[in-house]
């Protein structure tokens, strides 16, 4: 008996440079690997934060407060699995101070893609 395992893949880019290439890799390259790793019974899950995360109920604070959690859980559930597309654009930095992950990495002042890429 075969027991399919998933595994999720997140991509981390700046959204504004990185819109062909993001596109490219999930409209091609991951329906290929997919149909490719199937032999295997494995899927490949992308997760690919383009489209948003809900934060219609949230104040300003908690809406960075909740993008960055919800960033920081996805890579970490995704690990190894990474990719880190570096354009001409820094990205988006929050007002507020960074959210406590544990890690020693300092996220003071830093975009979300910054913050992805050295928690990736």
């Amino acid at each position: 008996m075969n027991h399919w395992k998933t595994y999720s893949v997140f991509i981390s880019s700046t959204f504004s440079d990185m819109q062909s290439e993001r596109d490219y890799l999930t409209m091609v390259v991951f329906p290929r690997l997919n149909r490719e790793l199937r032999s295997l019974c494995v899927t490949l899950r992308i997760i690919d934060l383009r489209w948003g995360i809900d934060t219609r109920k949230e104040t300003e604070k908690d809406v960075e407060e909740k993008v960055m959690r919800v960033c920081m859980d996805e890579i970490e559930r995704s690990k190894p699995f990474f990719i880190g597309l570096l354009g001409q654009r820094y990205g988006w930095i929050p007002s507020s101070a960074p959210i406590d992950l544990g890690s020693d990495i300092d996220f003071a002042g830093k975009s979300i893609t910054a913050m992805e890429i050295e928690y990736g």
